[in-house]
């Protein structure tokens, strides 16, 4: 995977095959500590006590349509690299906590890549699914929440092609306020 957001896309995607109906995404820069931040929280199926071992062996998957589960050993990896840890939480029943950190100054740190237009392919993958996200950097914050843009959409579906192609420009505008003020 060349950029952090194909990371991001792989963990969302593993939330909601675990049945979670709500993914809270939360991406913080910050200058000051030379540090990025990925934190993914669920309230999905969560990850059993003796499986937690597992989950970093490429050869390990809960999904019984997959031979192989390379995502998370691979962002570990990159982790690792990048001067960072992955730490991951889970509970049966409750959910999953994934938290990466990886070092600003690291070589081996790819570009954060067009998260705009991947938190835009999260929310609309999966309309049963509330992908929230908030883009910190340093002390200013981007947050979206498709609940309250169905809110104010009413009867309108989100996956209108006007309502998409708004909804990515507003994402994408929302971050590019942060990097420029």
């Amino acid at each position: 995977m060349n950029n952090l957001s194909l990371y991001i896309l792989d963990i969302v995607q593993n939330s909601i095959n675990a049945k979670c109906d709500t993914v809270n995404l939360e991406l913080t820069i910050n200058n000051d500590l030379r540090l990025i931040t990925i934190i993914i929280i669920d309230n999905g199926k969560g990850i059993k006590e003796e499986d937690l071992d597992k989950i970093f062996d490429p050869f390990y998957t809960s999904n019984p349509n997959k031979k192989i589960g390379l995502g998370l050993s691979l962002f570990k990896e990159l982790c690792d690299l990048c001067d960072g840890d992955l730490n991951i939480t889970s509970k049966p029943n409750v959910g999953t906590k994934v938290e990466a950190h990886l070092s600003l100054d690291s070589l081996d740190l790819p570009p954060i890549g067009d998260i705009s237009d991947t938190v835009c392919s999260i929310i609309l993958n999966d309309s049963d699914v509330d992908v929230n996200f908030k883009y910190i950097i340093d002390n200013k914050t981007f947050y979206v929440s498709p609940i309250e843009i169905k809110k104010v959409l009413g009867e309108i579906a989100i996956n209108q092609p006007n309502i998409i192609a708004w909804l990515k420009k507003y994402i994408s505008e929302g971050i590019k306020s942060l990097e420029y003020n």
